[in-house]
């Protein structure tokens, strides 16, 4: 709502909340944008799950962000950040914000991906936690980024598990 709303195409009719929506281009106003990223359940097989909500995700946040550059509206990222209410936390200051809103009118669209790595999911101290496997995450920072990290062995799963059952 902060932004205008967004123009977009819903590739899947759907029902949530009791609200519901046709497939085709239309504007989505922040209630209808949240909605859209947030379905996976009740969907036809193809396009149900996680792994599909991630893609529309990716698809609805790259349309918003070329609207956000067409409309020149990164300049009014005090405003946008604003319309977050105290519901945002980053531990970037105000000078890393500005210059990143800046870089990014230099970015394409097709220069814009998204990664996803699966884990190990378990339910310990009363809280569902995933686990990356900590070999795979290090080389998807080297694939992308072209940098070595170290493997975090205290954060995999049976590290963790064996201190909680400890």
């Amino acid at each position: 709502d902060a932004v205008g709303g967004v123009d977009f195409n819903i590739n899947v009719e759907f029902t949530i909340n009791g609200r519901s929506y046709k497939t085709g281009m239309q504007h989505l106003d922040g209630q209808a944008a949240l909605d859209y990223l947030r379905v996976r359940k009740n969907l036809p097989s193809s396009e149900a799950g996680d792994l599909n909500r991630i893609d529309r995700q990716k698809e609805l946040l790259v349309a918003m962000f070329d609207q956000l550059k067409t409309r020149n509206l990164l300049l009014q990222l005090p405003d946008i950040l604003a319309a977050f209410q105290g519901n945002l936390y980053t531990n970037l200051t105000w000078d890393q914000t500005a210059a990143l809103a800046a870089y990014a009118y230099k970015i394409g669209n097709d220069k814009i991906f998204m990664h996803s790595m699966s884990g190990t999911y378990d339910n310990i101290y009363n809280w569902n936690f995933c686990f990356t496997n900590q070999t795979r995450r290090v080389k998807l920072i080297k694939d992308i980024f072209s940098i070595d990290v170290p493997e975090y062995p205290d954060f995999s799963h049976a590290a963790v598990s064996a201190k909680w059952y400890k």
